[in-house]
């Protein structure tokens, strides 16, 4: 909806299935740092390869940074948090062109995560600078933990 008024739009819509595109349903979108963009999970019909997807808000552009992954944050130091089955990795990530740059690397391993049922969703948040707070796995165990 425009700061103005009116009606909402739809922002975020999957793409499938038509034979082109197997999206079942987005989730877990986060702003990224100048809220120019939204990054979001894309979750497909077979709920094995999931994809991580930038969106601008003008609706111009929509990329896919990351494959395998899910429930992304954009940080301001230009590095991209996601989870995956093998826990919480960052990358470096350009914020204007919504690229990454080089390998991920590891940055938590413990955080908590149900693979069966949500693979590309961890429990976690980041500060403004990146400092991190998440639940730590597993499930039977979950304790907050800052780092």
């Amino acid at each position: 909806m425009s700061a103005d008024g009116g009606a909402p739009e739809s922002f975020l819509v999957p793409r499938g299935p038509d034979g082109v595109s197997d999206e079942a349903y987005l989730a877990y979108p986060s702003w990224r740092p100048d809220g120019n963009a939204v990054i979001f999970t894309v979750l497909r019909y077979n709920h094995e390869a999931l994809r991580l997807s930038i969106r601008s808000v003008d609706g111009r552009e929509r990329r896919v940074p990351v494959e395998s992954a899910g429930n992304g944050v954009a940080l301001q130091s230009g590095h991209l948090v996601f989870a995956r089955n093998d826990g919480l990795p960052a990358v470096a990530f350009d914020l204007s062109s919504h690229t990454v740059r080089g390998s991920p690397v590891p940055l938590l391993q413990d955080a908590f995560r149900d693979p069966a049922m949500e693979p590309a969703r961890a429990h976690y948040s980041l500060s403004r600078d990146g400092a991190p707070m998440y639940a730590r796995g597993p499930a039977s165990a979950v304790t907050p933990e800052t780092a």
